[in-house]
């Protein structure tokens, strides 16, 4: 019984230093790298309307909002900004802007600004599908009887 409890606690000792480590490339947050391109490998969903919740996935994206930007390009090249939420350097999450256009096949485009007004921009390789949210009223009202006027 003895050996079994120390067996455990071992095992226990050891489980909990590994899992409190941590790789030192994962600490902080993820800086920009200008001598490397902005890389926009996929997002999820691939359709949606005004203010859906979107993630972007890629690389080099950098966890500073400040001069981050993710636009929907119509067919005409109109930009329009999305609703930026944050970055962890790997993923955006966003949300869908209002304003699109009819045109539903739309460029998502990563792009960061520097200080010096350099600008840097990824293309996802697949364009996202803008769906027209439309919004149906019916209005019911008690039916009007005719009056007699005298």
């Amino acid at each position: 019984m003895q050996k079994r409890t120390i067996f455990l606690t071992f095992f226990a000792a050891v489980f909990v230093y590994l899992t409190s480590c941590s790789d030192s490339k994962n600490i902080g947050s993820a800086v920009f790298n200008p001598d490397q391109p902005i890389e926009v490998t996929g997002f999820y969903p691939d359709s949606g309307g005004i203010a859906t919740p979107m993630i972007v996935e890629g690389s080099n994206f950098g966890s500073d909002t400040t001069n981050l930007k993710v636009y929907f390009e119509d067919a005409d090249g109109i930009k329009h900004q999305a609703g930026l939420v944050s970055s962890n350097g790997n993923k955006i999450y966003l949300y869908v802007p209002s304003g699109l256009t009819y045109k539903k096949e739309m460029n998502l485009l990563v792009a960061r600004t520097m200080p010096d007004g350099t600008e840097y921009e990824g293309q996802a390789g697949r364009q996202f599908i803008y769906k027209t949210q439309t919004l149906s009223l019916i209005h019911i009202s008690e039916p009007t009887r005719p009056r007699l006027i005298s």
